[in-house]
């Protein structure tokens, strides 16, 4: 009987940094899947635009990750 086991990995990243288009590249050069969860806006930074998350859509799962990315500390109830 053998020990050996079939070992899944999967990783996530979230908020669509800019940074993510490099890290796409290496993710499908070692053969990572991944799951991106990415806001439309995000009010930090400037993230990925539409047709960068469409690229990333043809390799890997995109995931929903709020609209704005707002700092929930800093809004109202009503928001």
């Amino acid at each position: 009987m053998s020990n050996k086991r079939d070992i899944i990995i999967t990783t996530s990243w979230d908020d669509g940094s800019l940074s993510d288009r490099r890290l796409a590249e290496l993710l499908i050069k070692y053969h990572i899947p991944a799951t991106f969860y990415l806001p439309i806006a995000n009010v930090e930074r400037r993230c990925l635009g539409r047709a960068e998350i469409s690229s990333l859509a043809r390799d890997f799962d995109i995931g929903c990750h709020t609209y704005h990315h707002a700092d929930l500390t800093a809004i109202s109830n009503h928001e």
